[in-house]
């Protein structure tokens, strides 16, 4: 199954494609177009603001809390004897030790007096940059639905555009081809979503893993877009 996973997603992502160009043919031309301008300004307003917001909640929370919850259980179980200076890594816990690269080369503690400065030094060079990304990724889908809803609240606002007669096949028409620009914006959400789960799940599963998503020529092309 692992080899057809690819296939999977491209088949998802084509159902979705059906899907939206007949919701949006139903709806029509205009409304269609204001909902996807909303979708597409919400998006970039999101990747703008992301980044920074991520950052910041890093540096004044996020990080902080990081290293108590890793001091503690490594102070914890080095006090009782469970795990030595030698192998300080094997009691960080199960979320972190999921994050941290197999490439990353952290000095262990040689005494309990050194556990801090290890600790600081596994944040900054293992740790940082998957929880700044998994940070960035939760930022961006949390923007994105507050400025799509005030979006919507702008396009009910000027609901009296959607009186505006257009010959009634070229509306369904058009309605239609702008739903391959909701597929897109949807594809790419997807795409996000999956790399969360691929980096805070340590690699992902049999479907949902960087080959599986990246071999597919639909949701390939938007997955590859999020790396």
């Amino acid at each position: 199954m692992q080899q057809y996973a690819w296939l999977i997603w491209d088949i998802a992502a084509l159902a979705i494609l059906v899907t939206a160009v007949a919701l949006c043919a139903r709806r029509g031309l205009l409304r269609t177009l204001l909902g996807l301008a909303a979708g597409i300004a919400s998006a970039i307003g999101a990747s703008l603001l992301s980044a920074p917001l991520a950052a910041f909640l890093y540096e004044r929370v996020v990080r902080d809390i990081i290293h108590m919850a890793i001091t503690r259980r490594v102070s914890a179980q080095i006090e009782q004897e469970i795990i030595g200076a030698g192998n300080w890594l094997s009691g960080v816990p199960g979320w972190a030790a999921r994050l941290i690269s197999p490439e990353a080369r952290v000095g262990g503690p040689q005494t309990a007096a050194d556990i801090l400065p290890a600790v600081e030094a596994l944040i900054d060079a293992a740790l940082a940059q998957p929880v700044l990304m998994i940070l960035r990724t939760l930022c961006f889908f949390l923007l994105f639905w507050v400025l799509l809803a005030v979006g919507r609240k702008i396009i009910w606002a000027a609901r009296a555009v959607d009186g505006i007669p257009l010959i009634g096949s070229t509306n369904i028409l058009l309605g239609g081809l702008l739903g391959v620009g909701w597929t897109a914006l949807i594809l790419y959400l997807m795409g996000l979503a999956a790399l969360l789960y691929i980096t805070m799940s340590g690699g992902g599963n049999a479907v949902v893993n960087e080959q599986a998503l990246s071999q597919g020529y639909l949701f390939g092309f938007f997955h590859r877009l999020t790396g």
